[in-house]
């Protein structure tokens, strides 16, 4: 039904380097340009007066001091340029897919990453911090293909489409393991492997259903939410599993005994994104008036918490370590979060098409790539955030909500007029 087709190479380089060099050669250029002009000048003037005084010679001395002093002056300014858009290769260079992109998945394991398209097909990128490779094109759905993600081990692929169908694919062989063309009545929105088994789908209706692919049709249908589900999440102990509606609830399912367990209440906002902190003990709901709630983990009836961010929708969040997490926004910045004590740590990045829909954290965490329903995928190097600690002195500070850090690659701007000290 389907086939994989190797591809050739797909990537672009950073070339700000390259550029403030042109710009800073340019500089340099138009510097010795003028030097020879008025080298020039002089020698004319020498010419046409071979008598003219000691206090004109004293003139021409100063004007040569001050443009020198210029010069150094132009000189510093193109230095703090150079060092403020220095490129360190920390991160793979962007993926610019031949189709919109609506959904990202990183291998555990190996340096490759599955890219969801919107003609239905699966992009399978191999990265490294030089380049990146489009090693397989899976010709998989005959619509949008809206989620995709590896298993725990690698070893399998999964996906889910508009189209209402569902595939899994072994990534060693290339060949399919389990399909079901019809798993759902409505397009289904979002998908969670749960273990090597069982996994969960759900669709743009409020519809769940829970899958094992030892078996054809689904285990569990349960159909408690009316509109989109966003996102679900489980822990190690696979006893529950939480999921996330457009209409403001979470609802619990219980897996060992495949029945409903509680709904939340009622939020008067979308619920979009969930993330587990703290040793699995909390789990983290992220919204669309961007105020962040806080679950204890089995207790899902009501938040315990509640830390109110920038006032700009959370379209999806990605745990980092225990106790930070990395939001994306629907104005396309990345914001990092320390969750306790709560404080806002700044800006991770800005992905380059404006909104960001899907998120994922490489399998060793040193790495974010981004997606935002466009031919761009891009990558952000996190491993600064190892060993973070903050203080539960430090206070909040609105400021910090502007502050760049390390992968955005952006220099505030105390950092850039450093360099001209």
């Amino acid at each position: 039904m389907r086939n994989f087709k190797g591809m050739g190479e797909d990537c672009d380089s950073d070339s700000s380097v390259e550029l403030v060099e042109e710009v800073a050669g340019g500089s340099q250029e138009d510097s010795n340009a003028e030097g020879d002009a008025q080298t020039s000048e002089a020698s004319s003037d020498d010419d046409d007066s071979s008598d003219s005084s000691d206090e004109d010679d004293g003139d021409d001395k100063q004007d040569n001091s001050n443009a020198g002093e210029q010069e150094d002056d132009d000189d510093d300014i193109v230095r703090a340029f150079k060092n403020a858009q220095q490129v360190r290769r920390d991160k793979p260079p962007d993926i610019h897919t031949s189709e919109l992109v609506a959904d990202i998945s990183f291998h555990p394991e190996k340096d490759l990453i599955a890219a969801a398209s919107f003609d239905g097909d699966i992009f399978l990128y191999e990265y490294s911090t030089e380049k990146c490779e489009l090693k397989e094109t899976v010709e998989a759905h005959t619509k949008e293909c809206r989620c995709v993600e590896f298993s725990e081990d690698g070893d399998l692929l999964y996906s889910a489409s508009k189209d209402k169908s569902i595939m899994v694919t072994d990534v060693a062989s290339s060949k399919l393991k389990w399909f079901n063309d019809d798993a759902h009545e409505e397009p289904v929105y979002t998908l969670k492997v749960i273990d090597e088994n069982r996994f969960a789908t759900g669709d743009d209706n409020g519809t769940v259903k829970l899958w094992d692919l030892r078996q054809k049709d689904a285990i569990l249908s349960l159909k408690e939410s009316e509109e989109t589900i966003t996102d679900m999440v489980t822990n190690e102990s696979r006893r529950f599993l939480v999921f996330s509606s457009v209409e403001g609830m979470i609802t619990t399912i219980d897996l060992h005994s495949r029945k409903l367990h509680v709904q939340s209440e009622l939020y008067e906002c979308e619920l979009s994104s969930l993330a587990l902190v703290k040793q699995d003990r909390k789990l983290v709901v992220g919204s669309s008036k961007g105020t962040y709630y806080f679950f204890d983990w089995g207790s899902f009836g009501y938040h315990s918490d509640e830390f109110p961010g920038p006032k700009n929708p959370i379209n999806c969040m990605k745990s980092i370590t225990q106790n930070i997490v990395v939001t994306a926004h629907a104005d396309g910045v990345l914001r990092a979060t320390h969750l306790f004590p709560h404080k806002q740590l700044g800006i991770v990045g800005t992905h380059p098409s404006s909104t960001v829909e899907s998120m994922d954290v490489s399998g060793d965490g040193e790495l974010i790539a981004t997606c935002g329903f466009s031919q761009v995928i891009h990558f952000w190097n996190i491993k600064y955030f190892d060993g973070l600690v903050v203080s539960e002195r430090e206070r909040n500070d609105k400021k910090v909500l502007k502050h760049n850090l390390p992968s955005s690659n952006v220099r505030n701007a105390g950092d850039f007029f450093q360099d001209m000290a």
